[in-house]
């Protein structure tokens, strides 16, 4: 350390390294070492010459006087702080060391409006020590529209526009280069006839079917093109049937739309819609939700996912959705029995699934076509109970109207429940099936249920669509049938696969697609679903189309 060098300069400072000098010829012109006195008979000796106690001996080559020693080591100016840490001391050096420079890092960042990213700050000093030195500068932004920085260098970026950092410390400063992008897509949702969107400064978007203002408060039945929604800090959203939540970015969830079953949590069950988005409340007290992992939403009633685990469920409970062992409704969250250990959940318009921690597979709800997987169906089961014979590791799950689908861990998809319109992916359109049976597909990413059809996203982007086509909703430039045979969704008729979004869901009828920059429809637009600013029978599209807003 510094310091320790030190002390060892001082400690030699009144030692006598020179050789032995006694009897060398000296005179006025040619004087003594230092520390050695030109005796009467011109020879050195050593010590001061005794008849000049007072005074001191001048080298020729000495720049000024030299002290008579007291025997007393000379200690410095004391350090003004604690002994130096090396490297990653975090203030002034030693006397003598100073402060020379302070970078910012990342030197240069690109961010979209609302994101934000971890700034550090490091000192230079003058003997090229290093230290950091982010909680001690002082950070500043040059133009506030654009972003702020908040304790311990978290940098939040707020509109579009370009700026500099500033990190000071000591009247030196620091820079670094923002840009900032207009807000970009974090994540899109569907789930029946109407969309969101929310971007990355927190604000929510959408569009469909508005007919219970699970879009916004306006008397519109169908918003036929993105609007902003009357919440902002979002982190995530789910669309219900008729209803809609939010996860905030401090955790809270919150919900408007449809509340004829209790689904938006408040406490009561109103019978009506309530537009304006307010908090789901806690399982018991007031306040909002917390705590939650993931909401999933089937057409009237939410589970809700907390990080410990266990499944929350409220709203109608058509068919025992909410698993309770009963047909009543909830009007705020309740803990699902025998639940926990969940690692995920899903919701279909009536059933509910959940994988345990151990790998197993459980459901409950309306079981008509057997898409419960728990034997020959009655009509519903209002308990969560293992689907049997699943012999593979689960690693994802979704439901639709009538059937379940499930992703093992080796990229092969299950499926089973109603089959009508070929949505279990093989060759039994018509027939039911009360198990588990894998798909004509390989190599599977992602799945995602509509009402009657399904989605599996494979390697290199390819989407495989099959069932219900009706409206256009498998993306092959057709609109109309069936396919029991999985294919590709075509980015135009007759064209190569659609491979560009990095996200996608199956709504009702319609599909979202997605990437930070972009979000396509496609399917159903009888509820101005496509967002392209038309609604009604007859205008679906067979292949993605781009929303603007």
């Amino acid at each position: 350390m510094r310091w320790v060098a030190w002390l060892l300069v001082s400690l030699c400072a009144g030692c006598v390294a020179e050789p032995d000098y006694t009897g060398r010829a000296c005179n006025a012109q040619a004087p003594c070492p230092s520390g050695w006195w030109c005796t009467a008979a011109d020879t050195c000796a050593a010590g001061l010459d005794p008849g000049d106690a007072g005074e001191v001996s001048v080298d020729a080559g000495d720049a000024g006087p030299v002290a008579p020693d007291t025997g007393v080591i000379d200690t410095g100016v004391p350090d003004s702080g604690p002994p130096d840490s090396g490297p990653a001391d975090t203030g002034p050096a030693d006397s003598g060391v100073v402060l020379t420079a302070v970078g910012v890092r990342p030197e240069a960042l690109m961010l979209a409006a609302g994101e934000s990213a971890s700034l550090t700050a490091e000192a230079r000093w003058s003997d090229g020590s290093l230290g950091d030195v982010t909680e001690e500068v002082t950070w500043r932004v040059r133009d506030g529209a654009v972003a702020r920085v908040e304790a311990g260098g978290l940098l939040v970026s707020l509109s579009p526009g370009t700026t500099v950092i500033e990190a000071e410390l000591d009247g030196v400063v620091g820079t670094a280069a923002l840009a900032v992008t207009a807000a970009e897509v974090v994540e899109a949702h569907t789930w029946n006839k109407h969309n969101l969107v929310v971007l990355t400064d927190g604000t929510v978007w959408g569009w469909g079917w508005n007919a219970s203002g699970q879009v916004d408060e306006s008397a519109d039945e169908f918003v036929t093109a993105p609007r902003q929604l009357p919440i902002t800090d979002v982190a995530s959203v789910r669309a219900g049937g008729v209803h809609s939540v939010a996860i905030r970015r401090d955790g809270a969830v919150w919900a408007w739309g449809n509340d004829s079953g209790g689904q938006l949590g408040r406490g009561t069950i109103t019978g009506d819609h309530q537009a304006l988005p307010q908090p789901v409340l806690p399982v018991t007290g007031a306040g909002d939700l917390r705590d939650v992992a993931d909401v999933q939403c089937g057409y009237d009633f939410c589970l809700a996912l907390t990080t410990q685990g266990r499944v929350l469920a409220w709203g109608a409970n058509s068919y025992g959705s909410l698993g309770m062992g009963d047909a009543s409704p909830r009007a705020r969250p309740e803990a699902v029995p025998g639940l926990s250990g969940i690692q995920a959940i899903a919701a279909g318009t009536y059933h509910a699934l959940a994988l345990r921690g151990d790998g197993a597979v459980l459901s409950w709800g309306y079981n008509e076509y057997g898409q419960l997987g728990r034997g020959q169906p009655p009509t519903s089961i209002d308990q969560p109970g293992v689907i049997p014979g699943v012999g593979a590791v689960v690693v994802e799950l979704d439901a639709g109207w009538g059937h379940s689908v499930l992703r093992t861990i080796d990229d092969e998809v299950l499926t089973l429940g109603w089959a009508a319109f070929g949505q279990l992916g093989r060759d039994t359109m018509g027939l039911d099936d009360l198990a588990p049976a894998p798909a004509d597909v390989q190599g599977a990413l992602h799945i995602s249920a509509g009402f009657a059809f399904t989605l599996v996203v494979t390697a290199g982007g390819v989407v495989q669509a099959f069932g219900s086509n009706l409206a256009g909703q498998l993306g092959d430039g057709t609109v109309g049938g069936t396919r029991l045979a999985p294919g590709p969704v075509l980015a135009a008729p007759g064209g190569a696969p659609f491979t560009t979004p990095t996200g996608w869901r199956a709504g009702g009828d319609h599909v979202l697609a997605y990437t930070r920059t972009q979000v396509w429809t496609f399917g159903s637009n009888q509820s101005g679903e496509l967002g392209n600013g038309t609604a009604g029978d007859g205008l679906a599209s067979g292949v993605p189309t781009t929303v603007t807003w």
